[in-house]
């Protein structure tokens, strides 16, 4: 039996209490601000369902250990505008009416987009959730010039509604008192509150932004002391009333794509540990819905995949910050470099990839060997090699579509491949090379992405929902070699 994926939750509309989280500047606080209003909500008695604009992962993570909940991705340059809204509507589907709240995080300042346009920017994604806008100004050696910059976003685009404004850095209730008379005079914007410039609200970072939340130290602390300081100083109910301005918003029809049904039990592993953690909640939604159980492992901690696997799918992450301990772990490399030999089909991005490869070199210089299911070596680099969104195109059929699937995505990495020296021959081992186009907009493209038996490998970064079909695909290679199996196993037992 098969049936279709379709999304059944809301009625033609649905009214739901939601604020964006903008700035003037990436720096300016929009991660402590966003934090410190979820934890202070929540202390309240409100669900909160969180938001983060653009392809981040390391937010969405602090997000979900503040609420509670899974905090989803909303990408307006990857994604079409009825993609964004449904994931937002089905993110909040969980929220309580009369007692819920969806905040969402931006990126970067608030009209920073693709290039010089609004696609991908925060004031993007409220336009299309007719959401207001906090705007967060780091007021640090500011006052009257405060005013300056809120009448200048207040009047950028007549399109984003800006609610109110949020200053960080603010040394005490006589400089917030001085910034919020000075801004609600000169601008008519109001000022809901403040943080107070406190050493102990910032939150370590490294070479990919943020350390992630699964490694920060005294992140609990953190929080509670973020949390206070917001129940003290920001003027939540002002908040409250504020999202709740925020008309109905109409539910798209969903696309219609066929799934393999329950019956199928197709079961895909899923690397998911402090090594291996960026993964958009949605695409594992997807799957989910097209039939595969998720059954999660940590190539860190575990000797071997799961029992009964029919697909392998290794996110991104730091793998280079974990080399040792995922060289030390010998058992489940050997048994991942196996399975996949034997025709499991396999997606891998960015770090997933990394890990496949022969060795990775960690930015220290030293090696560690790694699966050695594709030949490769890999290894640090001291800058920054791809950064922005990709225009992609599949150049070689695999479980994640035939050639010609086209996807828009993301890369963001230090690290460098290099192939064995097979002196013009072909690859003994069979790899293919170059197997995903890429371009960014307005630039010349390249290509690259590995490929051996029936796995995928590159750099990009995919969020499914800009191309569903991918996923569909990915599930139907499961089920085939599902099928096969259970056809062997019959042959066998004749």
């Amino acid at each position: 039996m098969r049936k279709n994926c379709e999304h059944t939750h809301f009625p033609v509309a649905r009214e739901v209490p939601r604020v964006v989280i903008a700035a003037t500047n990436s720096g300016a606080g929009k991660t402590s601000v966003s934090i410190a209003l979820m934890a202070a909500l929540a202390h309240k008695g409100l669900s909160v369902s969180p938001f983060k604009v653009g392809p981040d992962y390391i937010d969405p993570a602090f997000h979900a250990f503040v609420a509670g909940s899974a905090s989803r991705n909303l990408d307006s340059w990857m994604l079409t505008a009825d993609a964004v809204l449904r994931i937002f509507l089905d993110g909040c589907a969980a929220l309580e009416p009369g007692r819920g709240i969806a905040v969402i995080e931006g990126v970067m300042g608030c009209f920073d987009g693709q290039g010089a346009g609004n696609d991908g920017s925060t004031a993007h994604v409220a336009e299309l959730l007719q959401a207001p806008v906090l705007l967060v100004v780091n007021a640090r050696g500011m006052s009257r010039s405060a005013a300056a910059m809120v009448a200048g976003y207040r009047d950028f685009s007549p399109a984003m509604e800006l609610g109110a404004v949020i200053f960080n850095q603010v040394s005490g209730d006589k400089h917030y008192n001085l910034l919020k008379d000075i801004v609600e005079s000169e601008t008519g914007v109001r000022c809901a509150g403040y943080l107070p410039h406190n050493a102990d609200f910032s939150l370590k970072s490294r070479h990919l932004g943020l350390i992630p939340a699964e490694e920060a130290v005294g992140l609990r602390q953190k929080v509670e002391a973020l949390a206070s300081a917001a129940l003290q100083t920001i003027d939540l109910d002002a908040v409250i009333i504020l999202s709740r301005r925020a008309p109905a918003l109409p539910y798209p029809v969903a696309e219609s794509l066929s799934v393999a049904g329950d019956e199928a039990k197709i079961r895909m592993a899923v690397a998911r540990d402090a090594a291996f953690s960026f993964y958009y909640q949605d695409n594992l939604d997807l799957l989910s819905r097209l039939g595969a159980k998720l059954v999660y492992f940590s190539p860190l901690a575990d000797s071997r995949l799961p029992e009964g696997i029919h697909g392998l799918y290794l996110g991104g992450g730091f793998p280079e910050e974990f080399a040792e301990r995922l060289c030390a772990n010998h058992a489940i490399r050997r048994n991942i470099r196996e399975l996949l030999l034997s025709g499991l089909p396999g997606y891998a991005e960015c770090g997933g990839m990394l890990y496949l490869c022969q060795s990775l070199t960690d930015s220290a210089g030293k090696s560690h060997d790694m699966c050695g299911f594709f030949p490769d070596s890999a290894r640090m680099a001291g800058r920054l090699q791809r950064f922005g969104y990709v225009e992609a195109e599949i150049l070689k059929s695999g479980p994640l579509g035939p050639a010609g699937t086209s996807f828009r995505g993301h890369e963001f990495h230090h690290s460098i491949l290099a192939g064995p020296d097979c002196g013009g021959n072909p690859d003994p081992a069979g790899v293919i090379r170059n197997i995903l186009k890429l371009e960014k907009p307005g630039k010349n493209g390249w290509t690259c992405g590995l490929m051996r038996e029936n796995v995928q490998a590159w750099y990009a970064h995919v969020h499914f929902h800009a191309n569903p079909a991918m996923a569909a695909s990915f599930v139907a290679s499961m089920k085939t070699y599902a099928d096969a199996i259970m056809k062997s196993g019959h042959e066998i037992q004749k």
